[in-house]
């Protein structure tokens, strides 16, 4: 196979986001013959290969979830566990890194939201922002 170094390193990138085996571009990898590695491994390792493309809405969500969570307000991590009544609206477990969002918390952002119930099915990629908003903040 003969090609540029910049479209094996993109193959590459591409075959590490691939979901499945049909979207692999690359086929396996046994021996290479480099012509002037010198100027590949040097010179053309400045420019750095990205991938990108537009933005989705994730962004936005990310965005609203990042402002939704400064009006929760953080409760002591493990009270739950050690039977003590939960305070605040979530609390962090920075050891297991780990996050509980709490009734209270539930239902303000069930009501900022406009939802019903946060934790239905169509709702599931909410929860991992708020999740991470959380972690974030």
């Amino acid at each position: 196979t003969y090609g540029h170094d910049n479209e094996f390193g993109f193959d590459y990138l591409r075959d590490n986001m691939a979901w499945s085996q049909d979207e692999l571009v690359q086929r396996g990898h046994n021996f290479a013959v480099v012509d002037e590695v010198d100027s590949i491994l040097v010179d053309e390792a400045r420019t750095p290969l990205i991938i990108s493309g537009p933005a989705d809405q994730a962004t936005k969500w990310y965005g609203d979830f990042a402002k939704l969570v400064t009006r929760l307000k953080k409760g002591e991590a493990g009270n739950t566990l050690k039977g003590i009544e939960e305070t605040g609206d979530y609390e962090v477990d920075e050891k297991k890194r780990t996050v509980a969002i709490h009734e209270p918390g539930v239902a303000k952002v069930e009501d900022w939201l406009g939802i019903d119930n946060l934790y239905e099915s169509v709702n599931t990629p909410l929860v991992g922002y708020l999740n991470n908003a959380i972690k974030a903040k």
